[in-house]
């Protein structure tokens, strides 16, 4: 789900606007939201958004949609409740360059970075990203079972770095 100026627009794993009516309010719940679209929709029904940022949101959520473990996707896992598009960002010809993050339910944020289908080496790729999020999950649980709202970053190489976001006063980093 898009949230737009106006309410929420659902999109397929690619982007593609898909019919409002066939959507109930109780759906947004279930469903990724991707926030801080800054476009309106400029294709019709059945066709693509037409911002690579709305579809770069799409490509994100639809890992995160993929199971975590037996029971739980990573969204639920994590209680996540936003996608967060960067702000500020003109109709870019590449998604290469745009950096996502997460918000969870209970306000901490994490530092995604690129979209799934973008590599660079100088961050890690899905997989090593995900595989971030389970050693994160089974050391502190869902970032919201923590005490503060933390500011966590899954994207650098040499491992996992978290602050409290309420204080901004602790620092701590969990490394491979």
């Amino acid at each position: 789900m898009v949230r737009g100026v106006d309410g929420f627009y659902p999109v397929d794993r690619h982007g593609i606007l898909l019919p409002a009516r066939d959507f109930s309010a109780s759906d947004v719940q279930r469903f990724p939201v991707i926030e801080q679209v800054t476009t309106a929709p400029v294709g019709r029904l059945g066709e693509a958004w037409g911002d690579p940022t709305v579809a770069a949101a799409a490509r994100l959520a639809e890992v995160l949609l993929q199971n975590a473990d037996q029971s739980h996707n990573w969204w639920q896992l994590l209680n996540l409740a936003a996608i967060i598009a960067p702000r500020n960002v003109t109709l870019p010809d590449s998604t290469d360059d745009l950096q996502f993050e997460l918000r969870t339910k209970g306000g901490s944020r994490i530092l995604w970075g690129r979209e799934p289908d973008t590599s660079n080496p100088a961050e890690l790729d899905v997989t090593g990203k995900l595989q971030r999020l389970r050693e994160l999950h089974s050391r502190y649980g869902s970032p919201d079972s923590l005490r503060d709202q933390w500011l966590i970053d899954i994207r650098p190489l040499q491992g996992i770095d978290r602050q409290i976001l309420s204080a901004q006063r602790s620092t701590d980093s969990v490394q491979n």
